[in-house]
């Protein structure tokens, strides 16, 4: 398949080219970041929480009394940081030891 282009040179195809490609890389970028804080400042539920850590509700429970797991308080409901749960999802080994005393 062969193309021409009339009036336009092989530098200014270059240069139209690659400032598409970085307006379109610019804007992916732009909304992967989005959507990044979005899920960093995003509040789960307990059932979300402990689905997601795949534990029991018994478990998250004592967690967060025991300091483990950080969550807060809104009204009478409590919601954990998607946040603080990739924190710990990333590390789990310190979550394991961490409520032994010594």
């Amino acid at each position: 398949m062969s193309m021409y282009l009339e009036g336009v040179s092989v530098t200014e195809l270059k240069a139209l080219i690659k400032e598409t490609v970085k307006e379109e890389f610019l804007a992916v970028l732009n909304e992967q970041k989005e959507n990044s804080q979005k899920k960093s400042t995003e509040l789960l539920t307990r059932k979300e929480t402990s689905a997601m850590l795949g534990i029991s509700l018994t478990t998250l429970h004592a967690w967060m009394r025991e300091g483990i797991l950080p969550y807060y308080r809104i009204n009478s409901r409590i919601r954990f940081k998607s946040e603080d749960i990739q924190n710990i999802l990333a590390s789990p080994t310190n979550l394991k030891y961490s409520h032994k005393k010594h």
